[in-house]
């Protein structure tokens, strides 16, 4: 189980200090609402006349019963995710002051689907979804521009770009697209609250070890949902990973926070599902066996 005692809790009393503008810092209310949407780009979960149109309702066929929730939690369910990031030394991504979360939470569960499914950890280029949405000008987005842009184009790798956070595709290394289509998601699954119950539809993908990108409106923000915890007040919350760096929430937390069922009930959450590594090998041609022997007389 994974002990939350060591992480931050963000709770309806006190998100105005850790959700203004990276890396945190308490803000007025006045200042604070003009800042949350700009310092993160979430403009929404689905571009209006344009939604992305999803493989299904869910990667899960049958919810959890929030009775069991504890137990399997206790019993260490759910935890491959988080795992993955201590066991590879998975750092917190940087927007740096970037309106690119939409992006940059999207890549998040990807990169982590990946490690889920096999595949060896690779650090993907969030910019590379801006440059194909937006031309890199860092305008902001809506979560299903970045989910169209990775099922459709795919991510590049970092090693591609010419600086961190860089929007310059023509400084960055040549054959980056064909990277980014070698690291293509090839459906996402939309967790829509469908059950009447999305904060349930939620845990129950992650107990299940499905990443989950999921939209805040009341931070303007897209993280990626990492794991179901028990909290200090032995409640059921969330453990995400911000893209505000290694040193977000405090010094040293790896952008790791957890989230109260309030402040972790998202307006919209998707979970990407079969990662393509590289393009899919046709198959050669089949064997039609030996020729027929001579008709029996």
């Amino acid at each position: 189980m994974i002990d939350t005692s060591k992480y931050l809790v963000i709770t309806k009393r006190n998100w105005r200090q850790y959700a203004a503008v990276p890396p945190g810092g308490a803000y007025p209310y006045e200042e604070l609402v003009p800042m949350l949407q700009g310092s993160t780009g979430y403009k929404g979960w689905q571009e209006p006349g344009q939604p992305h149109v999803f493989c299904g309702p869910s990667p899960v066929s049958q919810l959890i019963p929030r009775s069991d929730w504890v137990s399997m939690i206790k019993a260490g369910a759910g935890t491959k995710a988080f795992d993955a990031i201590q066991a590879n030394g998975i750092q917190a991504k940087n927007q740096d002051g970037l309106n690119l979360c939409w992006c940059y939470g999207s890549t998040r569960a990807v990169e982590l689907r990946r490690v889920l499914s096999g595949l060896p950890f690779l650090s993907l280029a969030p910019e590379s979804i801006d440059v194909e949405v937006n031309g890199g000008r860092n305008v902001g987005g809506y979560a299903s521009q970045a989910f169209d842009a990775i099922q459709t184009k795919g991510i590049c790798e970092e090693t591609f770009l010419d600086a961190p956070n860089s929007l310059h595709p023509a400084r960055w290394k040549s054959g980056w697209q064909a990277n980014a289509a070698s690291h293509e998601v090839v459906n996402w699954f939309n967790i829509d609250g469908s059950s009447g119950d999305i904060y349930a539809e939620v845990v129950t993908c992650l107990l299940q070890d499905s990443p989950v990108a999921a939209g805040l409106s009341w931070w303007g923000h897209l993280i990626n949902f990492v794991a179901a915890v028990l909290l200090p007040d032995n409640t059921v919350g969330i453990l995400f990973q911000n893209s505000w760096g290694v040193d977000w929430p405090t010094a040293g937390a790896n952008g790791l926070a957890c989230l109260t069922e309030q402040m972790g009930t998202p307006d919209g959450a998707a979970s990407p599902v079969l990662v393509i590594d590289a393009p899919v090998t046709p198959p050669g041609p089949v064997d039609p066996g030996p020729p027929p022997g001579p008709p029996a007389e």
